[in-house]
């Protein structure tokens, strides 16, 4: 007895039944998925305003974080994602790349000079970015052309010792968590030593401390900066007198929240490891999360080339108020951020005085719009803006920010 075929009917209504479960199935994997990463932002922003308020505990303020750029929505971005101030803002105009600007115009980042020991790194990345502007790739590539040879050294940002407009030579940037980290401890084991003295941005945003052991003021930040660097180049060992810093008032008050930013910390430098994990030590506590970059290629160098607002910094020695400015001798910075659960930098705002503040997540779609630009401000924009602003912060994740 022969066995009945399907019917082509039949064979329909099993392939749409079929595509009905795998819709299904994808949506439920995806809002998994978004809750997961909804689940982890709000886990990390909690430890952030945790470590927030004990600083604002220790110190009568939040972290007073400078203004690196302006929180002017209208302002050009030049391609560096830096804001071209010295022009006037363009009010005709509004777009996503102006408002991410001002939205981290206090950022939470906090980056600085590479390790003399991440320099062997740094050249094959800056090899391969030669490579791929050979090839006609587009993005930072094309920018940068064939001057990323200077990206192992900073030696040539001599020229830019006196500058101390942060549109003109970024080689430091004091974002929220070189407020809720021992700074120096981590900040200060750049290959040159006698950088701390020579910028006028570190000048600005450190004061010289006096020493622990006699009260006397340090006669140099370079005198601090041995004291911080370990031993050689290849070694990870600790300077005998490190101590002598850790011990700093500025310093040892980050010991009392440092447990709760364990294992949330994004690290640029790929030899902060221990094995094959990412790992830094501070006050006994590793802060750096799983998914912090391995290795600079992997981190975002080519991330940062479709999207170059995004870490790792590449930065340029020469004149930065141009719109169309080049790339001459440029470097790259290390850093440690906070990234939420879309892999995407938290955002900080507090103003002066600092008696308040607000962190927040771009959420879901990536973006947002600026806390301190008021509903009724809102309104004031046209129509098709207002609409668009408020699409952006629809899905914001504010959690205890004041």
């Amino acid at each position: 007895m022969m066995k009945k075929a399907f019917t082509l009917v039949e064979l329909l209504v099993v392939v749409v039944v079929i595509a009905i479960l795998m819709a299904v199935t994808f949506r439920i994997v995806g809002v998994g998925e978004e809750e997961t990463s909804r689940s982890n932002t709000v886990k990390r922003m909690h430890a952030l305003e945790t470590c927030i308020s004990g600083y604002f505990a220790a110190f009568g303020s939040y972290p007073p974080v400078r203004l690196h750029g302006s929180r002017n929505i209208f302002y050009k971005v030049n391609k560096q994602g830096i804001q071209v101030v010295d022009e006037d803002p363009d009010y005709g105009t509004f777009n996503w790349i102006k408002v991410h600007a001002a939205c981290r115009s206090q950022p939470v980042a906090m980056n600085y000079p590479f390790r003399e020991k991440d320099w062997p790194v740094i050249n094959k990345t800056s090899l391969q970015v030669q490579k791929m502007y050979s090839k006609g790739k587009g993005g930072l590539a094309e920018v940068a052309g064939t001057g990323f040879d200077a990206l192992q050294t900073t030696s040539q940002l001599s020229s830019k010792a006196e500058e101390d407009a942060w549109t003109h030579c970024n080689l430091f940037r004091f974002g929220l968590m070189s407020f809720l980290l021992p700074r120096f401890m981590i900040m200060m084991e750049g290959p040159d030593t006698t950088i701390y003295d020579k910028f006028v941005q570190w000048g600005e945003n450190n004061n010289v401390p006096c020493k622990f052991e006699d009260g006397v003021p340090y006669e140099n930040w370079e005198a601090i900066a041995k004291q911080v660097k370990p031993p050689s180049p290849n070694s990870d060992d600790i300077n005998d007198e490190l101590w002598k810093v850790a011990l700093l008032p500025s310093q040892i008050i980050t010991a009392r929240w440092i447990a709760c930013l364990e294992g949330i910390c994004n690290l640029q430098s790929p030899n902060r490891k221990k094995g094959d994990e990412p790992y830094l030590n501070v006050w006994g506590v590793n802060i750096a999360a799983k998914d912090s970059a391995s290795s600079l290629t992997q981190a975002g160098l080519t991330t940062q080339i479709n999207n170059p607002w995004r870490y790792p910094p590449i930065f340029s020695s020469g004149d930065l108020q141009g719109e169309d400015n080049g790339w001459t001798q440029p470097y790259a910075l290390d850093g440690i951020s906070c990234v939420d659960g879309w892999g995407e930098e938290f955002y900080y705002y507090s103003p002066s005085p600092h008696q308040s503040y607000r962190l927040w997540s771009a959420g879901k779609n990536l973006k947002t719009f600026p806390p301190w630009i008021t509903e009724k401000e809102i309104d004031e924009l046209n129509a098709s803006w207002a609409s668009e602003a408020r699409l952006w912060k629809s899905d914001d994740i504010v959690h205890m920010s004041n």
